[in-house]
């Protein structure tokens, strides 16, 4: 039996946000439909859709957040 450490791979985004941002603009303009726009620009279609109806920003960037910690101590 594999271990279930080989077997979960992590799920990375392969579109950019300027696809993201190209097809919004195509479906907000009314020059292509959701489904179009999404297979046209390589984007997620719910993603996209999420985009289109305001549930989620535009401009969003999910992942991580990057911690910047003060560093104290050091002299």
């Amino acid at each position: 039996m594999p271990n279930m450490r080989q077997v979960r791979k992590r799920k990375t985004r392969k579109w950019t946000q300027e696809a993201m941002a190209q097809a919004l603009l195509e479906v907000k303009a009314g020059r292509l439909f959701l489904r179009q726009a999404a297979q046209q620009f390589g984007v997620p279609k719910s993603s996209l859709s999420d985009r289109v109806s305001g549930r989620v920003s535009s401009d969003c960037v999910y992942g991580q957040r990057t911690l910047i910690l003060p560093v104290t101590g050091f002299h």
